[in-house]
């Protein structure tokens, strides 16, 4: 299936947040304004509103001199707004709540969250219940807090192993679940899907 540019850029949830001072700032200043806004992970196509807004002009328009700036795991969005290298970025909402940081949101541009879990259907897992005991691999901060409202909103009580960049410990059965975001891991696991109807998958709100 052939997805569009513009469905793909509606696809993601991304968070703009912002100093408080900065809001203040009138885009319509005869001089330029320097903003430079830290995108939460590598390059990726969650963020191509970003790059073609850029390309297009829109931010020059609005009288600002955007510079992108990838952030990442070892320099995460909410360390960049803390030393000031960065003025605006994008964050999870979790994140965001819990910086001790004088920040604002901005805009919301994605309404429904890409975070998921997938399991073996092979080791009996069909339904979110089926995971209570289970080895089940996380991503840490803010991924896993969702995850954590998962748990206790099905009163499950699996084994948690942390999980890194990538689900290989998954796709050799090293644990019974994973977190994925759809629009990565995921669908490599949803073409995987197709041909053999191996995996669960359960949404993460």
């Amino acid at each position: 299936m052939t997805v569009s540019f513009w469905t793909i850029c509606r696809s993601f949830r991304v968070f703009l947040v912002v100093l408080a001072t900065l809001v203040s700032v009138a885009p319509a200043r005869a001089n330029m304004v320097p903003l430079k806004i830290a995108l939460q992970w590598q390059v990726q196509s969650q963020f191509a509103g970003f790059y073609m807004a850029l390309e297009q002009g829109y931010f020059q328009e609005a009288g600002l001199d955007v510079t992108l700036i990838h952030a990442g795991v070892k320099r995460p969005t909410a360390a960049m707004l803390a030393d000031g290298s960065v003025q605006a970025g994008t964050m999870m909402l979790a994140d965001a709540m819990v910086a001790d940081l004088p920040v604002v949101l901005l805009l919301q541009l994605v309404q429904h969250s890409n975070l998921a879990l997938v399991a073996w259907k092979g080791m009996g897992i069909e339904k979110p219940s089926d995971l209570n005991g289970q080895r089940v691999s996380l991503w840490k901060d803010s991924f896993s807090l969702a995850i954590d409202a998962f748990f206790l909103a099905h009163d499950l009580k699996p084994e948690i192993l942390p999980q890194y960049r990538s689900i290989e410990l998954f796709l050799q059965h090293g644990v019974a679940a994973a977190s994925v975001m759809r629009y990565s891991p995921g669908n490599k696991i949803r073409r995987l899907s197709r041909k053999e109807e191996k995996f669960s998958s359960f949404p993460v709100p």
